[in-house]
């Protein structure tokens, strides 16, 4: 991998940062060992969170003051994002597939997901990000690729770039450009696709001289946490003015980005797994109000949205090791063996319907501040809720366009 001409080595990581965030003064010996291992962890893994995790998120919680840094987030939330407005568009490029696969049976998991494209291939028509069948569009963390398959129904001479560090299986490639199974040479020789296996932390777009001299418009669904902010990054520092040969600015440097980038349609997901060294824009977050060692608790509690934090019936109460009651008596003894109100704010205050609230809050500050790093290189940028929870709880989508 590391032979290939667009690998980089850490090119796109974060530079703000050289060591772990602090969050271990609030852990000691053992503790912080395990918390390190916890984010290697975290990074590699983008399942929810386990209960041992969520059980460190709570005795976290304990250590401080909650209820100022729930304020906060509220807050910051209100000043920075407000509400989305929740916009589920059609494109007639996923007609065909939805028919076929309705036809054929499928199930409504399946349908769903067709859907989900649809509206996001809409966003990006509303863009005005499908102009020019010329243009490169660079799938990341592609998967099978079937983003790129929907869309090549309309644009099937352009080129479509696949970018995955895993390997995939039913790979839709041969497919993309209007082929067939039985067509795969054909494709091939057309060039329509190129599939670059590397995490996106190595890849330098200015390495791929298929696409320096084209439009370039990139998109995904769904964008697994920090793999967003190494995009963003890679889309920043490393695709070329047109005509030059060199990497551009180094991040501290940079005032705008290639105008050979025409905009992206980003699906974001997972944002437990982002980490505070990666992200892109640590001064936004810090200027809302919060410290670098309180961005693990707050990418911790967006889990929050898609599990509620609850696995059998909740994890406030296996961690505390009692169950909820009504009674009285059973709440004080639950309060006197905590020694504090962190039960009554966690349990009885703070429902696991407001925790999911809470949670969504957290990833929404989070994707504002990775919006305002592009508006900062002159693009134009929205955030906004593509289809409805009820088809996805991951239902964010980061549009930017010039």
């Amino acid at each position: 991998m590391k032979q290939l001409p667009y690998y980089s080595h850490n090119i796109n990581s974060g530079t703000h940062c050289t060591s772990e965030p602090k969050d271990g003064q609030m852990l000691s010996g053992t503790a912080q060992k395990q918390g390190l291992v916890d984010k290697k962890e975290r990074e590699n893994n983008h399942s929810a969170l386990s209960a041992q995790k969520q059980k460190s998120i709570i005795d976290k919680l304990v250590a401080i003051d909650f209820a100022d840094l729930r304020k906060r987030i509220e807050a910051a939330y209100e000043v920075c994002v407000g509400e989305l407005a929740l916009e589920k568009l059609h494109h007639v490029c996923c007609d065909q597939l939805f028919e076929e696969k309705k036809k054929s049976g499928a199930s409504r998991s399946v349908l769903r997901h067709i859907e989900q494209q649809a509206s996001i291939i809409g966003h990006m028509g509303q863009a005005k990000l499908l102009e020019d069948p010329n243009a490169a569009f660079v799938e990341l963390g592609a998967g099978r690729g079937m983003l790129s398959l929907a869309l090549a129904q309309m644009f099937p001479e352009s080129l479509y770039v696949l970018i995955d560090r895993a390997h995939t299986r039913g790979k839709a490639d041969r497919l993309i450009g209007g082929g067939d199974d039985k067509r795969e040479e054909a494709v091939k020789e057309r060039s329509t696709t190129l599939r670059a296996k590397i995490d996106i932390r190595h890849l330098n777009f200015a390495g791929m001289p298929e696409i320096l001299d084209k439009p370039i418009v990139c998109m995904s669904k769904h964008l697994c946490g920090v793999a967003t902010d190494l995009s963003l990054r890679a889309i920043a520092q490393t695709i070329i003015i047109p005509g030059s040969t060199k990497v551009l600015a180094s991040e501290s440097a940079l005032t705008s980005v290639s105008s050979s980038f025409q905009g992206l349609a980003i699906a974001l997901c997972c944002h437990h797994v982002c980490v505070w060294r990666d992200y892109v824009n640590p001064s936004f977050f810090q200027a809302h109000g919060f410290q670098a060692e309180e961005f693990e608790l707050l990418t911790c509690m967006t889990s929050w949205t898609t599990c509620g934090m609850g696995l059998e019936g909740d994890v406030v109460q296996h961690v505390l090791g009692i169950r909820f009651c009504t009674s009285w008596h059973l709440l004080f003894r639950g309060i006197l063996f905590l020694t504090g109100c962190v039960f009554v704010v966690l349990c009885t205050q703070f429902s696991k319907d407001d925790r999911a609230v809470l949670g969504r809050k957290c990833k929404r500050i989070i994707d504002a501040g990775r919006a305002v790093y592009l508006e900062q290189l002159h693009m134009k940028t929205r955030l906004v809720h593509y289809c409805d929870t009820n088809d996805s709880l991951e239902n964010c989508l980061l549009l930017a366009w010039r």
